[in-house]
């Protein structure tokens, strides 16, 4: 009641600019946020009660709950009473975030939800830069103190310590295999690249990543033994199986709401009950469908914008599996999937704000989604580095048959770029000898990576020793 009277008080004595009556001022629009041109986003089809700011209903009603828990509960237990104070913190700072934080370009299923995903975003940001101030004993122990299942050692788990595609000693002849497919990062493959076929819209982005995560895979296999894996569980098992059965079934539903024919009536228009629900349901579809345009190869711009998007998603995936095993959080605990499924809302959000801003040439600036999930992203590698320093977790040195064919293929890459960019701004690309050059260079450029997946597959290691004693002898190791 005090919340209410205080808001109605202060609407009513809203001081106005001298010389100009208040109804003057109250009709101007409000300064844009972002790429918009209204405080609240709302959407013409469906029901205008729905996107009624309802400011002081939300704040009473978490002031409410939050009230109530607190006086209602009993206190006499300390983990407890700092489990429900941190959770119910969460809840009023969410409250506050769904009613006034800026809305961005999302209307489906409502801008409400958007700003929850962004408040998530800005919490879990928050609590990173409370980690970044923790040593890596103390985050143990403060996860351990609410979850009696952490704050444990893992065990140390390698897929590649028998590689034998066949095992004719054992009952079954691909036990190998099997043991591989019966995990659980096999749905997480297939889900994980359905998501990010959903959030890029983009089968040759979505291809790039596939293939570069299972590169850094071997890149940080010395420092991971998680990431120690056969040739056929990278190349088969991963890309062309997992992987590519995800991103086939993402761009089959991209295809399906990009061939959909929209047209949207308002609730008020349908007059049967079954119609209304009916109507309800699909508000959780989207209102339309942009497919995204990357023309990688079209500009140097182009090809930075989209090469940007795969370095970023990867260092995301990669965080992922550092976090857990530095933190000791086991595969299967709920923040692990909490992460991922608040990743996969951010990303939804914040590609699109990425896109809308490099393809608008009225959108000035880029959305607060996308600047919150680049927040996220450079604070989790900080921690990441910061512990993994504390007790020397990384201290084996990169091998040298990992980092030179790294360097070997940035080289030949930007050698490429320089050259092909040019002649394309040119026309120079037209001439065959160059074109065909041009294209001999390309190729060649992928032969450093092919080189890696040989020499560091740990079943595979293909003149791994001579290249590390030819390295050796020119000083390069």
């Amino acid at each position: 009641i005090i919340f209410s009277v205080c808001t109605v008080i202060c609407n009513a004595t809203c001081m106005a600019t001298p010389g100009k009556p208040r109804a003057a001022q109250l009709e101007k629009p409000a300064p844009p946020v972002g790429c918009k041109t209204k405080p609240y986003a709302a959407e013409e089809h469906f029901t205008e009660s729905a996107y009624t700011p309802h400011t002081v209903t939300v704040g009473v009603l978490a002031l409410f709950l939050i009230m109530y828990a607190a006086f209602s509960r009993d206190v006499s237990d300390s983990r407890s009473n700092i489990s429900w104070g941190l959770g119910f913190s969460l809840i009023g700072f969410l409250s506050f975030c769904v009613v006034h934080l800026p809305d961005g370009i999302m209307l489906r299923p409502h801008p409400a939800f958007w700003r929850l995903v962004l408040g998530l975003a800005v919490a879990y940001f928050a609590w990173l830069v409370f980690m970044l101030f923790q040593s890596v004993s103390t985050m143990r122990w403060m996860l351990g103190f609410f979850d009696n299942s952490l704050n444990t050692p893992l065990p140390e788990r390698s897929y590649a310590s028998d590689c034998r595609v066949l095992t004719p000693e054992k009952p079954c002849m691909f036990s190998n295999v099997l043991d591989t497919v019966n995990d659980e990062f096999i749905i997480a493959h297939i889900a994980g690249y359905w998501g990010k076929a959903i959030v890029l819209r983009n089968i040759r982005i979505c291809w790039m990543l596939s293939v570069l995560f299972e590169l850094v895979e071997i890149t940080f296999q010395h420092a991971l033994p998680n990431y120690l894996e056969c040739w056929w569980d990278h190349l088969v098992v991963d890309i062309l199986v997992c992987n590519a059965l995800g991103i086939w079934l993402g761009m089959l539903t991209c295809h399906y709401f990009h061939a959909k024919t929209y047209s949207w009536v308002k609730l008020r228009e349908i007059p049967t009950y079954r119609g209304k629900v009916a109507r309800i349901v699909k508000q959780f579809s989207p209102i339309n469908w942009t497919s995204y345009e990357w023309h990688i190869f079209r500009s140097f711009k182009d090809l930075s914008i989209c090469l940007f998007l795969v370095i970023l998603f990867n260092v995301v995936d990669n965080n992922g599996f550092f976090l857990k095993y530095i933190l000791w959080v086991p595969p299967r605990h709920s923040l692990n999937s909490a992460r991922l499924f608040l990743w996969f809302f951010i990303g939804i959000a914040a590609v699109r704000e990425y896109y809308q801003y490099l393809n608008d040439p009225a959108c000035k600036r880029m959305g607060t989604t996308a600047w919150v999930a680049l927040g996220i992203v450079t604070t989790e590698v900080a921690v990441i580095i910061k512990y993994s320093s504390q007790e020397a977790m990384f201290a084996v040195k990169m091998p040298s048959y990992i980092y030179l064919p790294w360097l070997a293929f940035l080289g030949l890459g930007l050698l490429w770029a320089a050259l092909y960019y040019p002649s394309l701004r040119l026309g120079w690309h037209r001439n065959a000898i160059v074109s065909s050059n041009l294209e001999v260079l390309f190729y060649l450029m992928w032969v450093p990576l092919v080189l890696l997946f040989v020499l560091g597959c740990p079943d595979l290691r293909w003149g791994q020793e001579w290249f590390q004693n030819w390295a050796s002898g020119l000083g390069l190791a």
